[in-house]
């Protein structure tokens, strides 16, 4: 396992203790993972200044399952859903230690809600932290 991936597991041990229900983690060295059927699921989390915000937790929820993910030192995730997964079906929730939501914005593609669909996540770092 390389750092990265342990401390991206650690996180979400930690992180996650309260979601029992988190099946499926993404794993962005499984290059072969963005090949299966389904629909792409991307995104970003930022600060209230604009700024990517590393190891937040994106928990994307639709009928069939959870997906939780986490960003990259890039603030960025990605990840295929099965089909079926639209934008109105998959619920979205971010979040990390020190930060508060502000709000999430879902959008399909232009080509529609089968291509894919972006979701990013403002967050403010608490005060005193």
């Amino acid at each position: 396992m390389t750092k990265h991936a342990a401390r991206s597991v650690a996180i979400l041990l930690g992180c996650a203790s309260g979601l029992a229900l988190a099946q499926y983690t993404y794993d962005p060295s499984a290059a072969d993972e963005l090949d299966k059927p389904g629909i792409l699921y991307f995104g970003s989390a930022r600060d209230e200044r604009g700024a990517y915000v590393a190891d937040v937790l994106v928990v994307l929820e639709n009928i069939q399952t959870n997906y939780t993910l986490v960003t990259d030192v890039r603030g960025r995730f990605r990840a295929k859903l099965p089909p079926g997964s639209t934008l109105a079906s998959v619920r979205a929730s971010c979040s990390k230690p020190g930060y508060r939501l502000l709000r999430i914005n879902k959008r399909a593609s232009p080509a529609g809600p089968d291509a894919t669909v972006q979701i990013d996540c403002l967050l403010q770092r608490q005060s005193g932290r």
